[in-house]
């Protein structure tokens, strides 16, 4: 694979995002994966969040997004409550330990991608966000589809 495939260029992305967020994160005792989904649940706007709802709309696979929710249940960040006459289903509640580090969390999330777009114009960020969001509904529809290469 060549180094400055378009593929080679976001695993080594992502790589180093992971490996830098655990270091930047380590601070507030959270993971990068516990930080993205923190922060994808006190932003959103919808009804109740439920697991499977989750995977679907991150794309996190069950077993990864069951470890974080467990250990966010276990540090307190979470409540898991089962709907009336459901005991399958449980819907996920943000705790006010949770409340409370939401400032933080934006704070962290806001720095890291500040570092990571400097240099970049307004124009060339817009341009990315529309090529990446098409990156991945053209993956999204080829896992749909199952014409996978």
């Amino acid at each position: 694979m060549e180094k400055d495939s378009i593929i080679w260029l976001l695993k080594q992305l992502n790589l180093f995002l992971e490996r830098d967020g655990k270091r930047v994160m380590k601070e507030c005792k959270l993971s990068p994966s516990q930080i993205f989904l923190m922060n994808y649940l006190l932003d959103r706007q919808e009804g109740p969040a439920y697991a499977t709802d989750l995977h679907s709309k991150l794309g996190i696979s069950k077993s990864a997004l069951s470890a974080t929710i467990k250990s966010l249940k276990q540090a307190g960040y979470l409540a898991l409550v089962s709907p009336q006459g459901d005991d399958r289903k449980k819907e996920i509640l943000l705790t006010p330990k949770a409340h409370a580090m939401h400032q933080q969390i934006d704070w962290i999330v806001q720095k890291r991608q500040e570092v990571l777009c400097q240099g970049l114009s307004p124009e060339q960020l817009a341009c990315l966000k529309e090529s990446l969001a098409t990156m991945l509904q053209n993956l999204k529809q080829t896992q749909i589809g199952r014409n996978v290469i």
